[in-house]
């Protein structure tokens, strides 16, 4: 199964996170997950991340999702952190589910209001 765009470049995000994270982190981490990082990957593209600034507007959403997963999983060892987190997920899910579903009400709204202004039982 092919990966989608985002993801792919989100997995390259993460693997130069990560490797700035070191040793501490990554061996935290099972194998499977480190492999999955290193071949899902779009190879050709080198993020350019500075970390000296916050990450929040350098990466990808789909990077933030996957460092909040293994920092949840992995490396927190507060159960209340843990709990902040999983909720805070589980809202931003909900919230983007939401948000597809109203686009997806505009676009039947939008096309009936097309289909309505044809007249279909008329010959020109």
């Amino acid at each position: 199964m092919e990966l989608n765009y985002e993801k792919k470049y989100a997995y390259a995000e993460l693997e130069e996170i990560l490797n700035w994270l070191g040793s501490e982190y990554i061996n935290k981490l099972p194998r499977r997950i480190l492999q999955v990082i290193k071949y899902e990957k779009k190879q050709s593209y080198k993020p350019q991340i500075d970390f000296s600034k916050p990450l929040e507007n350098q990466v990808r959403q789909e990077t933030k999702n996957m460092i909040a997963y293994l920092n949840c999983k992995y490396w927190l060892q507060d159960e209340e952190e843990k709990s902040k987190i999983k909720s805070s997920i589980r809202k931003n899910y909900e919230k983007k589910k939401e948000m597809e579903r109203a686009k997806r009400r505009e676009e039947i709204r939008q096309r009936a209001e097309e289909f309505g202004k044809k007249n279909y039982f008329t010959s020109s």
